[in-house]
């Protein structure tokens, strides 16, 4: 793509992005000299090569802007220039802290180390304007001499782009630029290319994915910034945007779903399967969250199961609690040893321990009542604080507040029992007029 002769003022340049192909093969020249060798990927048998680099977008950022301040570039030496004289290479490293120390305009901030060749657009602005520049090269800076062939020609010394693909270098994976003439230069960048397996066993694809790896291997990352974090943090698999984020040594967990599993440090064995599934857990291991806000609160909670819409959304430190169903133990903060199957089931209960309920809106009132088990719908629903209760059929023990130890079998026995306790229903409607009386039978 060359755009010779372009007439835009010298101090305006706009940032915008490009074609790029999504495979990128290097010639031998390039692959011999490298910075790093071209990872040898499983392809199918129809497939046009196994060496080929897959391209990674990212949004449209200036990487250099030798004109500087003057031009609104905040950056460092070399990349805020000054310009390039007459026959004079000047290296960029392009993976260094000073560049992603730039600021402005649109930095590309930290260029993930397993970027093995970046696309570019290359941009000259003649210097003075109107001085033919003649020609100007880019290759890798990795000791070679200047190749024999211009990435932009410009013969009027007029404002002249052109798009082109330069593998990364030895030297902090840099480019060096030639310039036959003096010449500002402006390097947009728009994606990097990247072989989708390293030598690890990691995969990332997406802009920012497994951005911070060093020594962890057999990740997966699938989504803008998925695994972000992650340095030495092995078998994690992220699929979707920001998934894992935080996650540095945590491994074992897999997070699908925006978001899912976001605060993650070093916990591990975790699954998280929806939207803001597991999104606070920092430490917590051994989670298993499924639907969306799922767990979405637990920080550092562990062996729990929560399966539907907002299931143990509240859980933060509760341990060994299962939920099953729309908003199932919901409210549970760090009541542990739970299991509640059904719609609403425990919705309320914060800090009860060693609950069972099965059905919609069992037990839905419990706050802190513990060993209580309730199977059917609506069955112990408005027990709060009561203990060793078992409730079996619709509507069993429906109002039951603070009583205990009374055990109810049928569909509205002991419907009306508040406080009474010890005391025993089998059948339809048994007992069902009983508000606080004892050791019924």
């Amino acid at each position: 793509m060359s755009l010779m002769g372009q007439k835009a003022p010298a101090s305006d340049i706009p940032l915008k992005s490009w074609a790029a192909p999504l495979y990128w093969q290097p010639s031998q020249a390039e692959h011999e000299n490298a910075a790093k060798s071209v990872a040898q990927i499983q392809f199918p048998p129809n497939a046009t090569s196994n060496t080929a680099l897959v391209f990674v977008a990212v949004s449209p950022c200036r990487l250099v802007d030798t004109r500087g301040a003057s031009a609104g570039f905040i950056g460092s030496t070399p990349f805020n220039g000054p310009y390039i004289q007459a026959g004079q290479t000047v290296a960029f490293p392009v993976q260094s802290t000073t560049e992603a120390a730039t600021t402005a305009p649109p930095p590309c901030g930290k260029i993930p180390s397993f970027a093995q060749a970046y696309s570019v657009n290359l941009t000259l602005v003649p210097h003075p304007l109107g001085a033919p520049v003649n020609y100007v090269t880019m290759w890798p800076d990795n000791g070679s001499a200047i190749p024999s062939v211009s990435t932009v020609n410009d013969q009027q010394g007029a404002v002249v782009s052109n798009a082109a693909i330069v593998p990364a270098g030895t030297n902090s994976c840099g480019i060096q630029v030639f310039a036959y003439g003096p010449t500002d230069v402006i390097i947009d960048m728009n994606g990097f290319y990247a072989a989708p397996s390293d030598t690890l066993g990691n995969t990332a694809a997406g802009a920012g994915t497994l951005s911070s790896l060093t020594t962890g291997f057999a990740n997966t990352a699938n989504g803008w910034f998925a695994l972000y974090s992650d340095t030495t943090g092995y078998s994690n698999a992220a699929i979707g945007d920001l998934a894992l984020y935080s996650n540095t040594t945590g491994s074992g967990n897999t997070a699908t779903g925006t978001e899912a599993l976001y605060n993650n440090t070093i916990g591990s064995g975790n699954t998280a399967t929806g939207l803001y599934a597991l999104l606070a857990n920092t430490t917590g291991q051994d989670n298993n969250a499924s639907g969306y806000l799922a767990l979405s609160s637990n920080t550092i909670g562990g062996m729990n199961e929560a399966s539907g819409y907002e299931a143990l959304h509240f859980s933060t430190t509760a341990s060994n609690n299962t939920a099953s169903g729309y908003q199932a133990l919901y409210s549970t903060t760090i009541g542990g040893d739970n299991t509640a199957g059904g719609s609403q089931a425990l919705f309320s209960n914060t800090s009860g321990v060693d609950n069972t309920s099965s059905g919609s809106q069992a037990l839905y009132s419990n706050t802190t009542g513990h060993h209580n088990t309730a199977t059917g719908a609506g069955a112990l629903f408005a027990s709060t604080t009561g203990i060793y209760n078992t409730a079996s059929g619709g509507l069993a023990l429906n109002n039951n507040t603070t009583g205990f130890e009374n055990t109810a079998s049928g569909e509205g026995a002991l419907l009306s029992n508040t406080s009474g306790g010890v005391n025993t229903a089998s059948g339809y409607q048994a007992l069902s007029s009983n508000t606080t009386g004892f050791y019924n039978r």
